[in-house]
């Protein structure tokens, strides 16, 4: 029996070639679609993050109650580290905190910036439904805050009316 080694895997090569060319242009342009569609994500998290920070100016911290994203990973030592991400709102901007808990890890917090983070973590905020909850829990906050200072602002008016009468 005879083998040709010319012939037939040229063949083979070239409509392999094709194949791979084909499937890295459809890479190519799943992942073009992929970044676009997540850079709208960022500037729309980005932009609501500049009207509470430049427009509103949430004077007051608040940390959500509830994670938007919980994720277990299992480290190298087989320790399996659970890590809860959070909305938060920090020096009048949207910020993320995570909290990170194992056996090795207790009650670690971290935090970073809506800008900082990863695509996988702003569809976690959308997807979860959280951002719209926070944001309400944020406006009861404010008004819980209000009412408390009004109330020490009435007895302060009253000190100052007491002081100033005598």
């Amino acid at each position: 029996m005879e083998t040709q080694v010319g012939t037939q895997p040229q063949v083979e090569s070239r409509a392999e070639a094709k194949e791979y060319q084909k499937l890295l242009q459809y890479i190519k342009m799943r992942e073009q679609n992929l970044s676009r569609y997540s850079d709208k994500l960022r500037q729309t998290l980005n932009t609501l993050n500049a009207i509470l920070r430049d427009d509103i100016k949430i004077s007051i911290e608040v940390d959500d109650t509830e994670p938007f994203r919980v994720e277990k990973i299992e480290e190298d030592s087989g320790d399996i580290v659970e890590y809860k991400y959070y909305l938060a709102i920090q020096d009048h901007r949207l910020i993320v905190r995570v909290h990170r808990d194992s056996a090795f890890y207790k009650e670690k917090w971290d935090w970073f910036g809506i800008a900082n983070a990863s695509r996988e973590t702003l569809k976690c905020i959308i997807k979860s439904g959280r951002l719209l909850k926070f944001l309400q829990y944020v406006a009861e906050n404010l008004e819980k805050t209000t009412k408390e200072y009004e109330a020490v602002a009435t007895i302060a008016e009253k000190i100052a009316q007491a002081v100033s009468t005598q």
